[in-house]
């Protein structure tokens, strides 16, 4: 995952570099901020509020001489959440930019976590072991203030993206009325997804059947930016691949076509790519970009 979506010159790469540049509507110079640094910021994001809370909740108590019980069982709690987040796919892009429905999953985990350890502690007999005051403020706390945060990471990210910032890049393979829809679906959702380029053998006559047949400009029901977008064939995309940033691989050929699709993925096996088949249209009603 590169810095920068200019298309770098390959060996016969110009006329890709000067395609890159008319779909980008921007040089080619839209600027890219890592999808993994987002989530990696905001895990660390979560668990300091919640470590921060628990100091000041303790500090508000008073209760000088058991700081290391209260930190031990403030980072516990805090592990806890960050595990319980991850499994409601809290660090999904798609979940950072939507506060309302991680509030919602924020509030209900972080209440069902304090709900089973308030449990925990009346089934062993150790409801003194930690102040109950102490307990409710940082239970509050928490929920206030990783609510708090996720709405500022949700406008800090759509203010960005709305600026062109980049969050993932995907190529897709396969040129046909199921990638117009996705290139439809995928611009109007804006999550940061950039498509850097369209790949099929049909265009570059290296499938039977010949270019004619996957003309992007003569496929109905095409957006009208697909042809623009088609950059050449499965050979292309690995020399592609080799100088650009390519986060995900979308392969939009038909099911039925299996030997096709095993070949093309025997192609890029080459590269460590993260590949996705995208199952039909009953794929785009299930996924969103993000989810693919």
């Amino acid at each position: 995952m590169a810095s920068t979506l200019e298309l770098a010159r390959v060996a016969d790469g110009e006329g890709l570099r000067g395609s890159a540049r008319a779909a980008s509507g921007d040089g080619g110079l839209s600027r890219f901020v890592s999808r993994w640094h987002l989530i990696l910021t905001t895990k660390v994001l979560d668990i300091a509020l919640i470590l921060i809370v628990a100091t000041s909740a303790y500090f508000m108590e008073m209760n000088w001489g058991d700081a290391l019980r209260y930190m031990f069982g403030a980072a516990v709690i805090a592990i806890i959440c960050y595990l319980s987040f991850t499994r409601a796919h809290l660090y999904e892009i798609k979940s950072l930019l939507s506060w309302m429905g991680a509030a919602k999953a924020i509030v209900l985990r972080m209440s069902l976590v304090f709900m089973g350890l308030a449990t925990l502690a009346a089934l062993t007999h150790q409801q003194a072991l930690l102040s109950r005051s102490w307990f409710v403020a940082f239970y509050a706390g928490a929920i206030i203030a990783l609510l708090a945060g996720r709405l500022f990471l949700a406008a800090l990210m759509r203010s960005c993206i709305a600026q062109g910032f980049v969050t993932q890049h995907v190529v897709i393979v396969g040129l046909n009325e199921l990638t117009g829809h996705l290139v439809e679906q995928i611009k109007a959702n804006r999550h940061g997804v950039r498509i850097a380029g369209i790949f099929d053998d049909g265009v570059a006559g290296g499938v039977a059947g010949g270019a004619a047949g996957r003309d992007p400009d003569n496929l109905r029901g095409q957006a009208s930016d697909v042809a623009e977008l088609t950059r050449g064939g499965v050979s292309d995309l690995l020399r592609y691949a080799l100088s650009n940033p390519v986060d995900l691989v979308v392969i939009t050929l038909p099911i039925a076509a299996a030997e096709r699709i095993t070949r093309v993925i025997e192609q890029l096996r080459r590269l460590p790519l993260n590949i996705r088949i995208l199952p039909g249209e009953i794929g785009l009603q299930r996924f969103t970009p993000m989810q693919l």
